[in-house]
């Protein structure tokens, strides 16, 4: 997923999938989809540095955020 100018949701409804261009200041990741994701420890316990990229896994699927930092992240990048 590649978002454009300006702030941006990403919808991760399933499956494996990438985002290009994570800006934590202005774009929101909505992991909605997942019941599993009712609060910031979840999402911080389902997330690991791979790289230069963090991985957030559900089960057998898993979302690539493309050259971010795990403490750059904070809990109002989310909606759940």
């Amino acid at each position: 997923m590649t978002g454009g100018e300006g702030a941006d949701i990403f919808i991760w409804n399933g499956g494996r999938d990438r985002i290009t261009d994570f800006h934590h200041d202005d774009d929101v990741i909505d992991l909605s989809f997942y019941g599993c994701f009712d609060s910031w420890a979840d999402i911080r316990g389902g997330a690991s540095q791979v790289g230069d990229d963090i991985v957030i896994r559900a089960g057998a699927d898993r979302l690539v955020i493309e050259d971010t930092r795990l403490n750059q992240l904070r809990s109002d990048d989310f909606d759940r």
